[in-house]
């Protein structure tokens, strides 16, 4: 519609200014709903990325200091924001070996068959540079080794006594923190796999 001037009425511009309008509107809606789905889904991916742990077993300390020792790698995963769960929920399985050895190279570790455990410890009680050898052994769902962890932390001369349990937050403390230097550089596997082997000691989430 034209106007006596001869130029087109204001009114023609109405609906194309309205479906403008609209096809804005629904880019803006398209941008908004893919911006919460991009999120969501990068939220689920970061979830399912975080790396898990089971504590399959733990040798060589007398079994009242596997607990103890036990509850000291989990707070330490904690620290790292590695999950620690059941082996069939995890990415990975752990098993450890603890040693007690003196100055002079010499392994002493007290173990269930001994007729009296604290007596092999008492052979290296006369050392006050006595040390805790360990070895962490990481597996995947396939009970492929992945890695071996270890080290050595220096102890009291009765290292299992629970006045040293320092010398076992340390051993725990190296071992996460080694572990969390592999997770950082490592695609996890995916969780569960074969069913591990009959251990001693099973400890999960």
């Amino acid at each position: 519609m034209r106007t006596g001037l001869g130029l087109p009425s204001t009114d023609a511009k109405a609906p194309a200014k309205g479906r403008c309008f609209g096809v804005v509107a629904v880019l803006v809606l398209g941008l908004a709903v893919s911006a919460c789905v991009g999120s969501s889904q990068l939220a689920n991916l970061t979830e399912t990325a975080r790396p898990s742990i089971a504590f399959e077993s733990i040798d060589g300390p007398p079994s009242a200091v596997v607990p103890r020792f036990v509850a000291m790698l989990k707070d330490e995963a904690a620290q790292h924001q590695i999950t620690v769960g059941s082996p069939a929920e995890v990415n990975y399985r752990l098993r450890g070996y603890l040693a007690v050895q003196s100055d002079d190279g010499t392994t002493a570790n007290p173990d269930a068959s001994a007729p009296n455990p604290a007596s092999i410890t008492n052979s290296i009680r006369g050392s006050i540079t006595s040390s805790i050898s360990w070895t962490l052994d990481v597996y995947d769902g396939d009970q492929h080794r992945v890695i071996r962890l270890n080290g050595r932390e220096k102890a009291a001369d009765r290292p299992w006594a629970a006045t040293d349990d320092p010398a076992l937050r340390r051993v725990a403390r190296s071992g996460m923190d080694q572990l969390a230097a592999f997770l950082a550089t490592s695609r996890a596997p995916a969780p569960g796999g074969p069913a591990p082997a009959p251990q001693r000691n099973a400890w999960g989430g």
